[in-house]
């Protein structure tokens, strides 16, 4: 047996399967990266992160944002708040990855697709579009 896309895929779901088990018995978030495979052999990302008192995962986008954000021209507080761009998409900032000079914000839009913002284009939603629509 060796192993292809489709064998590779299944692994990384069982994996993915005892990570969330171990990682909630240990109180922190368990999950399989990215990874690279051959005929012969698989190599996985082990992504673990600690998890805030109020259940956010401690994703290393988050943390960039929360170190960083002030040089891109955005606010802390922003975070986790969800705002309704001028064609009336929501948005709920997640990260940032300073890596990325175009698009360094991460961000969910309301169906859940996650999306990559510049921080213009996010600055614009918040001083244009009003305040932060909070999450009830």
């Amino acid at each position: 047996m060796g192993f292809d896309r489709e064998a590779t895929g299944e692994l990384r779901d069982e994996i993915n399967t005892v990570l969330a088990t171990l990682g909630a018995r240990l109180g922190i978030s368990l999950k399989v990266g990215r990874g690279t495979f051959t005929r012969d052999n698989v190599k996985f990302e082990l992504i673990a992160a600690t998890i805030t008192p109020s259940g956010e995962v401690q994703t290393p986008e988050r943390t960039q944002y929360i170190s960083s954000a002030i040089i891109h021209g955005l606010k802390l507080e922003w975070l986790d708040q969800t705002f309704t761009s001028h064609g009336g998409v929501k948005y709920t900032i997640t990260g940032l990855n300073p890596k990325s000079r175009s698009y360094p914000v991460r961000a969910k839009r309301g169906d859940g697709q996650a999306v990559k913002l510049s921080a213009l284009a996010v600055r614009q939603m918040v001083e244009w579009g009003g305040r932060p629509q909070y999450r009830e």
